[in-house]
């Protein structure tokens, strides 16, 4: 599911999916408390979600409706699609399916895709992270461009786009790219997707990461990265040149 609460959260103000019941047939995981929910799921119901990774809101006019608020879900661990619904949770438009072509996220593996970040260019950034690429959209789904992390330097790994997150500046110079392969965040030049620096690195010692899975910043340009699995704590960045 996806929710929206009143900021004190003493309020549920909005829900998309339904608890316990995802976008998949009753044969896909009979023997789970919920059978409907796993990959490969239906990638097409208008209601339903299959364990969703990620969300963004829009706050300018959808291109199509122009209306304010349209909610992008990166659908998910079980599905292969952005989908899309306007502020009050009616559904909109999706894209995206299994496979390794243009506009396709992996067809297993977990995380497809597995996070949805909207760029003040317009654009929808969508992690393809079991592919190791950031694909790169218009708001109605149109591929715009394919930005691959694979710096050959550091050897082979898997999942190196597992989560991005745009600097907060204007013209959001720069990206950070989270690679749970190899325990780094990345951070690059958005224009160009040229790599220009990294963070961290395999250990658990202050600023090193083990398992980091999600990246967010705040108003001053501070970074904040959280691990899972074998790391399960939050690091705290400070920005010291822009």
């Amino acid at each position: 599911m996806v929710q929206k609460w009143t900021h004190d959260g003493s309020e549920m103000l909005l829900q998309i999916g339904t608890k316990g019941l995802c976008d998949g047939p009753p044969t896909l995981n009979p023997n789970s408390p919920h059978p409907t929910c796993g990959e490969p799921g239906n990638n097409s119901s208008r209601t339903l979600l299959n364990a969703p990774a990620d969300v963004a809101v829009d706050p300018n006019p959808d291109p199509v409706t122009g209306e304010p608020g349209s909610v992008y879900i990166a659908d998910g661990y079980g599905n292969h699609r952005i989908v899309v619904f306007d502020r009050e949770g009616n559904y909109l438009r999706q894209w995206g399916s299994a496979g390794s072509g243009d506009g396709q996220f992996v067809e297993g593996g977990g995380g497809h895709p597995h996070c949805v970040v909207l760029g003040n260019d317009g654009l929808v950034y969508a992690c393809d992270r079991g592919q190791n690429r950031i694909q790169v959209f218009d708001r109605e789904g149109n591929l715009q461009r394919i930005v691959r992390i694979d710096p050959a330097e550091y050897g082979e790994a898997t999942l190196r786009a597992t989560d991005i997150e745009l600097s907060r500046d204007p013209e959001q110079r720069f990206m950070f790219v989270v690679d749970l392969g190899s325990n780094r965040i990345w951070i690059l030049e958005r224009e160009s997707g040229d790599i220009v620096g990294s963070i961290g690195g395999s250990g658990h010692m202050a600023g090193e990461f083990t398992f980091p899975h999600t990246v967010v910043t705040d108003s001053d340009g501070n970074l904040y990265a959280a691990e899972t699995i074998g790391g399960r704590r939050n690091q705290k960045f400070a920005l010291v040149s822009d």
